[in-house]
């Protein structure tokens, strides 16, 4: 009895973790800050893939880690780790109804991530969905030039320049080819970084990672 009570556990132990054990993965690729998206896909209808990728790579990039664990076959449990930075980011605001001149602002995302990827395609293709939470912490800075700017027309600099952390949420689509053990992906994945934790009158923050990047 104590052996088949054994036998059945290695037995459940091994389905468990029949689709992979604990698997590492790199990759980088293009970010999209939230409001540029749209730009990104109708380069894509209109132009193609290379034309979409090279509005996005012009907007911000983004590099990271991920690591993987196999719970059954369809679905893995996945943590990730990246840094996002965007350049060059122009800004408007108005002032007792004036417009002022557009300024610059840089900012950068440090997203950590914990979820689960549902694997509805796993063969030679693999096709994976992921939904996770996130934690972000975040930065946002003028450019030196526009410093003065702002403080001309009284506009508090903090608005804009500033450091935060933030709780949200992220869905991802994951496509990619095994071969081997080795599994080349290209990921799409939207990250909203203030999905459930974010300040009264804070606006939803979001943005797109376009990403190639492999496992192993």
């Amino acid at each position: 009895m104590v052996l088949a009570g054994y036998f059945t556990l290695c037995t459940s132990a091994s389905e468990l973790l029949a689709g992979e054990g604990i698997r590492l993965g790199l990759f980088g690729g293009a970010a999209v800050p939230g409001g540029n998206v749209g730009n990104v896909y109708r380069k894509l209808y209109s132009d193609g893939v290379q034309s979409a990728y090279n509005e996005a790579n012009s907007l911000g990039s983004c590099f990271g880690a991920k690591v993987r664990l196999g719970i059954t076959e369809g679905f893995s449990l996945q943590g990730t780790a990246s840094y996002n930075y965007f350049t060059d980011q122009k800004q408007r605001v108005v002032v007792n109804g004036i417009e002022i001149p557009q300024f610059l602002t840089s900012a950068s995302f440090v997203p950590v991530t914990a979820g689960v990827v549902w694997w509805p395609i796993r063969s030679f293709v693999t096709i994976g969905v992921t939904g996770e939470v996130v934690y972000t912490y975040h930065s946002v800075s003028v450019s030196d030039s526009d410093e003065d700017l702002l403080r001309n027309y009284g506009i508090n600099i903090g608005n804009f320049d500033h450091s935060r952390s933030d709780v949200g949420a992220a869905l991802g689509l994951s496509v990619g080819i095994d071969i081997l053990g080795i599994e080349p992906h290209v990921d799409i994945k939207n990250v909203w970084t203030n999905q459930f934790v974010k300040g009264t009158n804070d606006p939803l923050t979001s943005f797109l990672q376009i990403s190639l990047g492999v496992v192993l």
